[in-house]
């Protein structure tokens, strides 16, 4: 049987758990480096090569204790209208899927009305509000 890396994967409800979890199961295997890296890596091919080693495992760390990554994979097209501030793009992709209004759509457990905020952009947070029920508007995150 397969040990699990996390106690529970990753559901768009757990983040606060699991991001302790998924942050020691790193530390704990020397690959937390790679996440908070924010220095250039040398041309050292040997050093690159390392690098690139540890990230592709943490990486396999991540997508395998996540059930979120077909949402990720799924959402995609949404997230990247919002943030092209393209609303018909986004009145279209509400359109084929409706039940998408409420779903947490990135990897924070973000909502479309989330990222149209955080963008700034005026035209599709009111275009997202007036689809919400005050219930839903009133429940928050």
């Amino acid at each position: 049987m397969a040990t699990k890396i996390v106690l529970q994967d990753l559901d768009g409800n757990n983040y606060a758990d699991w991001r302790i979890w998924m942050k020691n199961y790193l530390l704990a295997n020397d690959l937390w480096d790679v996440i908070e890296a924010n220095e250039k890596l040398e041309e050292d091919e040997a050093e690159l090569k390392a690098w690139t080693r540890k990230n592709a495992a943490a990486l396999h760390a991540i997508h395998v204790s996540s059930t979120e990554v077909d949402a990720y994979v799924q959402f995609h097209p949404l997230r990247e209208a919002v943030e092209k501030w393209d609303l018909n793009s986004v009145k279209t992709f509400l359109q084929l899927h409706p039940d998408t209004l409420r779903r947490k759509v990135s990897g924070f457990g973000e909502t479309a009305l989330h990222l149209a905020t955080k963008a700034g952009n005026i035209k599709i947070v009111e275009f997202l509000v007036e689809l919400m029920s005050v219930e839903e508007f009133q429940a928050g995150d």
